[in-house]
């Protein structure tokens, strides 16, 4: 798989979440799906960090 630069993960997610906004899911779901995103940002910043930090 080809490794990405975190700011096109982070575009690519915020994209989800705009979709996820404008679709007709309930309120308890799209804030538990935008959660979810939110957490998987900063799984990989933290991912980033770690390997910034092992430079």
């Amino acid at each position: 798989m080809k490794k990405e630069p975190l700011h096109w993960l982070h575009e690519q997610l915020e994209r989800l979440c705009d979709s996820i906004s404008s679709t007709e899911f309930s309120e308890s779901e799209k804030e538990k799906m935008i959660e979810w995103m939110l957490e998987i940002i900063a799984y990989f910043e933290t991912l980033s960090e770690d390997e910034n930090g092992n430079r």
